[in-house]
C-alpha cells in the first residue's frame, strides 16, 4: 500500500486567507478608532457635566465600568455602551464606599427569562439561577428551562 503524498502548501494557497485576515484586522482597527473618538467626545461632555476634566485614573476607571457593564451578545460583541454619566456615578459610589469592583455583578437577563421571573414572582437570585441553568443546560425555550429548573429544585 502506497503512502499518500502530502500536498505542499504554497504562498498562493494562503493568499485568500491572508486577504480575509487583513480585512478583518482593518475592520477591527476602524472600529477601535470610532469608539476611541466616541469615548473621547463623551468624556468631554462628562467633563462639562461635572465641571472639571477627569484625571487619567478616573478615565481608566470609568472606561472600565463602561466596558464591564455594557450589554453584549453571547459572542461578546457590545450591543450598546453603558452611559458614561451613569458610569461616573457608579465610579463615585465604588470609590466612596471602597467597594471591590468584582463584587458588583453585571446582570444581563434574556427577555424571556425576565418575563418568566415576573410571571412567577422570582427573586433576583432565583432569576439569575434560572438564567445560569438555562445557559448551562442549553435550553432554547425559557418555559422549558423553567419547568426543568423548578422540578430540579
Amino acid at each position: 500500500m502506497k503512502k499518500p503524498k502530502n500536498k505542499e502548501i504554497t504562498i498562493s494557497d494562503l493568499i485568500p486567507d491572508m486577504k480575509r485576515d487583513i480585512r478583518e484586522i482593518q475592520k477591527e482597527q476602524a472600529d477601535v478608532r470610532f469608539y476611541e473618538r466616541f469615548l473621547d467626545e463623551n468624556v468631554d461632555k462628562l467633563s462639562d457635566l461635572i465641571g472639571r476634566k477627569l484625571t487619567e485614573n478616573e478615565k481608566r476607571k470609568v472606561f472600565g465600568i463602561v466596558w464591564r457593564y455594557s450589554p453584549r451578545l453571547r459572542n461578546g460583541t457590545i450591543i450598546e455602551y453603558f452611559p458614561l454619566d451613569l458610569a461616573w456615578i457608579l465610579y463615585k459610589i465604588i470609590k466612596k464606599n471602597n467597594f471591590d469592583e468584582g463584587c458588583l455583578k453585571s446582570i444581563y437577563l434574556e427577555d424571556d427569562v425576565f418575563e418568566i421571573a415576573k410571571e412567577h414572582d422570582l427573586s433576583l437570585a432565583e432569576t439569575e439561577e434560572l438564567q445560569r441553568f438555562k445557559d448551562e443546560q442549553i435550553f432554547k425555550n425559557a418555559d422549558k428551562a423553567y419547568e426543568a429548573w423548578s422540578e430540579d429544585r
